[in-house]
């Protein structure tokens, strides 16, 4: 990514909650959209494939929860280029309460399990992940040092390949650590709500970008909706709902139920920088357990 490299960030458009449709992949919690939110994708799509002052997308990441997938594949198929699938700004979930398994995790089989329910050739089957999230679950502070760690290496990852502007697709917690880890502010406020886009624009050759645009959602016909940024009392302990307010016992993020399974230990794997991204990764920050 070059001295003006440009990043958007893009929180997956509206999905369907617990107890509707359920994803064709099959995976608990992995929501699909609702149809409003297929149209928020139609619009988000046109805005950024419209000429103006930024650049349009050269590169298109996205989450490879099934939510995410769908929110990027109109963009993909304007453009007439792939979705690589990465695990770094994946969902958030807290720690699993003992006894309860582990968290769900797409594609463990490979991006071509997710291909299949997408038009031929639209997800790239041969890309990486940079990071992958402990299934576990995280704290707060574990979900912020993820996207830290993937922000940093990604960036470096990019640079190799010379791309200067990237969208990536996220979740609203990934979308808010990743704004925080881009900019360097651990307190800053960044817009997650439902098909929003922020962008980042790089400082030199460095870690750190400036924020140009904070969740605008002018291009959507109801403008901003389901803003998990905004401090409202908690509802739920999943990831997509206030990210700054989630319910805390002794300062830390009440647990969450797994996937009421058996594992092996094995099954954990990988966490922290995937395979081959250590030469992408900070020095001091490399923590791959492969």
């Amino acid at each position: 990514m070059s001295a003006k490299g440009r990043a958007y960030l893009t929180a997956r458009a509206n999905w369907q909650p617990d107890g509707w449709q359920k994803a064709p992949t099959d995976l608990i919690r992995d929501h699909p959209l609702a149809a409003h939110g297929l149209n928020q994708s139609d619009d988000l799509a046109v805005f950024l494939t419209t000429p103006r002052e930024y650049p349009v997308p050269e590169k298109i990441v996205a989450s490879p929860w099934y939510r995410c997938v769908q929110t990027a594949a109109p963009l993909a198929l304007k453009l007439k280029k792939q979705i690589h699938l990465d695990h770094g700004p994946a969902e958030w979930y807290s720690h699993a309460a003992p006894e309860t398994g582990l968290h769900p995790r797409p594609i463990e089989e490979g991006a071509a399990s997710m291909s299949k329910h997408f038009p031929p050739g639209l997800i790239n089957e041969e890309y990486t992940s940079t990071v992958y999230p402990s299934r576990r679950g995280e704290s707060l502070r574990e979900v912020h040092d993820r996207l830290d760690l993937f922000a940093k290496t990604f960036v470096r990852r990019m640079d190799e390949e010379g791309v200067r502007s990237v969208v990536i697709f996220a979740h609203a917690a990934t979308v808010i650590a990743l704004g925080r880890a881009l900019t360097g502010d651990p307190k800053r406020e960044v817009t997650a709500a439902c098909a929003c886009t922020s962008l980042y624009k790089r400082i030199g050759m460095g870690d750190h970008f400036e924020q140009i645009w904070n969740g605008r959602t002018d291009y959507l016909p109801l403008g901003l909706e389901r803003d998990w940024s905004v401090g409202l009392p908690l509802i739920s302990t999943h990831a997509d709902e206030q990210f700054d307010a989630v319910e805390l016992e002794n300062g830390e993020v009440v647990d969450d139920e797994g996937d009421m399974e058996e594992h092996s230990p094995e099954d954990e794997l990988p966490v922290g920088l995937g395979p081959g991204m250590e030469k992408f990764a900070p020095k001091t920050r490399v923590v791959s357990r492969l």
